[in-house]
């Protein structure tokens, strides 16, 4: 009993302990005393020029484990909720310089308190940009309780995940004295402070906002770093504080290994700079989003500014993913599609779509673009872009960016990627849709970050050649995946296409939206899952009760909305589900009664749906707010009569007001630089 009572005595004096360190950030010099005495190579981190409140946080932080993130978000938001990466409740959020954010977790997401600081980066188009750390460590229990508001976009760096330990802080310390990485007090910069001319150790790479730099070395007096530019805008390397803080000019004591002081977004750069026995600073500034400008030496040939008119009474959702198609004739696909007939400019782009790149014409900022490829309709061919456009599109207005056009021959997809991407049907290496959409995945030979999860039986979704084959012909399955941002959906209205085969037998594919994903329930196909609370559509191919049912599961169990025929022979079909806040729709497209890939270019072709020759849909009206939970769900499932079930992409995307694509202009070409 006595022993019972001294382990509990000291498991209450190290929480107090511990409660004393975390509520106390800014210590005092003689409380950090014992750090010095305790640590002497910690405690000599603390006389570091302009470091010392940040070194302070970061032993605070002693034993937890961080990962960076950044968070785009409405500039009138205070409490922002994100996903949890360590899905622990024993998470907090602290800002780029390690301070403490009033924080709440649950094993799903994370809410906090933006403090309005040096973390937050401001925008003309009217959003913030927060930089920060999740960081898990199992002591820390949080008081402050409730949701947030949803970003924009968020954005993790699992590359960059990290533990603060012995082996960091003396990554940040040398007990050698050759180099120290630190903080300075403008929370833009990182310092590389050489203290001799024998830098021998290669230090872990430190990342602090967009940028992150590593390798610093030191050789015949010409000091060498790594950099890498992880912004959306250029940076420009055009200062160098030292000594007293003169500010010499590129390509006198310092240079690149492109030759110029600006790293693109994307870029890895080593700087040079000759050494002359002095106390160095580097200073990385990122221009920001907010100041982020054209530059004139990009390589262009020519740009157009291109028109986007919202038509409708409503604002598009934001972001928007605006589908921009350049064609060399007219066509006639619906009011969903957006396309300007101009064989001229059609004439210009490369048929992999290589040499166009789209910004905004205000800040320079490059806009996340993916190509889709050439649609085909009848002797019309069609250059088809999706675009995300951040701040969206207001009611009856119009918006202008600019289509930019290189050689024929240039690649803005190795210079830009992932700002630049294409359809991995189109060229591979280069897709960047899950920069582009709201969730995305292609599935050849790969989940893409997307997660699996068995419902029922015993098989689990694998990848493979032809996409996640979800039920292995085996009576019982029940499987789903999910998306890698999960619980980070935006609000309605949304559309979700998906590409998927089956043969014949039984029982469903299904696509939920808004449930909770953490409860799963039979949707009633088989063992088809569903989340609950969630809308869903169910495709079911058993031949005693086939259809496509719209069902809510939003009262416990579900209920069917309204259904259609959905054939029962197998075969590659495109289908897709429509929800909004009054009314939901889903159908399907018999691409083929055989296995093979369904092209990218099906995107946005949910009105062939409509010709029951080949498809079918249906569609209900709403007496229920259905956006419960911000998630994506793809289900499947047999029962007594099994079948195989393979799903090959998956794509999510804001659905256009009233489903009318903003229609596109374009002006007159102009040479670069304006």
């Amino acid at each position: 009993m006595a022993r019972s009572q001294l382990y509990l005595y000291t498991i209450v004096v190290l929480l107090l302990i511990l409660f004393y360190f975390v509520s106390n950030l800014d210590l005092l010099d003689k409380e950090f005393q014992f750090y010095s005495d305790t640590y002497p190579q910690y405690g000599e981190i603390y006389k570091l020029l302009y470091g010392n409140d940040i070194f302070e946080n970061i032993l605070n932080l002693y034993g937890s484990t961080l990962i960076p993130f950044t968070v785009y978000y409405n500039c009138s938001y205070n409490i922002i909720q994100v996903p949890n990466y360590f899905n622990s409740t024993h998470v907090i959020v602290v800002d780029n310089v390690y301070n403490f954010l009033p924080s709440y977790a649950s094993n799903n997401f994370v809410a906090f308190e933006i403090i309005n600081n040096y973390s937050i980066s401001y925008s003309n188009t009217g959003y913030c940009i927060f930089n920060g750390y999740e960081v898990y460590n199992p002591y820390f229990n949080n008081q402050f309780e409730g949701t947030g508001d949803l970003p924009y976009y968020i954005i993790f760096y699992p590359q960059n995940i990290f533990t603060i330990n012995d082996n960091y802080l003396n990554n940040l310390y040398n007990l050698e004295g050759n180099v120290i990485f630190q903080y300075l007090n403008n929370y833009r910069c990182i310092a590389g402070e050489i203290k001799s001319l024998s830098v021998q150790k290669i230090l872990n790479g430190i990342s602090v906002s967009f940028l992150n730099i590593s390798n610093a070395q030191l050789n015949n007096s010409i000091i060498s770093v790594n950099i890498i530019n992880n912004d959306i805008c250029p940076i420009d390397l055009n200062k160098i504080y030292y000594d007293n803080y003169n500010i010499p000019s590129f390509g006198n004591n310092f240079n690149t290994s492109s030759n110029s002081s600006l790293i693109y977004p994307g870029q890895q750069i080593v700087g040079y700079y000759q050494y002359n026995n002095d106390d160095l600073y580097f200073c990385l500034e990122s221009l920001g989003n907010e100041i982020c400008t054209p530059i004139n030496n990009l390589s262009i040939q020519y740009y157009v500014p291109i028109t986007l008119y919202n038509t409708q009474s409503i604002p598009t959702p934001e972001p928007f993913q605006q589908d921009i198609a350049i064609c060399n004739g007219s066509v006639n696909i619906g009011p969903n599609f957006a396309y300007v007939n101009n064989p001229t400019l059609f004439n210009q782009i490369n048929p992999n779509g290589q040499n166009v790149m789209f910004f905004n014409p205000n800040n320079g900022q490059l806009l996340y673009s993916w190509y889709e490829g050439q649609l085909i309709n009848g002797n019309t061919y069609c250059d088809v872009w999706w675009i995300n456009i951040p701040n969206g599109i207001p009611a009856n207005s119009n918006i202008v960016i600019y289509m930019a056009i290189g050689n024929y021959s240039t690649n803005y997809y190795s210079q830009y990627y992932p700002y630049v991407g294409a359809s991995p049907q189109v060229i591979s290496g280069y897709d960047n849709g899950n920069y582009t959409f709201i969730a995305y995945g292609y599935f050849n030979n790969t989940f893409d970050g997307w997660n699996k999860y068995i419902y029922g039986g015993s098989f689990s979704p694998t990848a493979t050649p032809y996409g996640i084959e979800m039920l292995n012909d085996t009576g019982g399955e029940g499987t789903y995946i999910l998306p890698p941002n999960n619980g980070n959906i935006p609000e309605i209205p949304l559309i979700v296409e998906e590409a998927w085969y089956y043969t014949q037998g039984a029982d469903a594919n299904v696509i939920a939206l808004f449930g909770n994903t953490n409860q799963q329930i039979g949707a009633g196909g088989g063992t088809a899952p569903t989340s609950s609370s969630s809308t869903f559509v169910q495709y079911e191919y058993y031949s005693g009760y086939p259809g496509t049912y719209l069902k809510s599961a939003n009262t416990g169990g579900y209920s069917i909305l309204n259904q259609t025929y959905f054939p029962t022979s197998g075969g590659t079909f495109y289908s897709y589900l429509i929800v909004s806040s009054s009314y939901v729709q889903a159908g399907y497209y018999n691409y083929s009664s055989s296995q093979i890939w369904a092209p990218l270019t099906l995107l946005n072709m949910y009105p062939l749906s409509y010709n029951s020759n080949y498809g079918n849909y249906t569609y209900a009206n709403l007496n229920y707010n259905p956006y419960q939970y911000p998630t994506l769900e793809i289900g499947a499932g047999d029962g007594g009569v099994a079948s195989y079930q393979y799903i090959e992409w998956v794509v999510a995307r804001e659905y256009p007001p009233n489903g009318v694509m903003p229609s596109i202009y374009t002006g007159s070409e102009n040479s670069w630089p304006p």
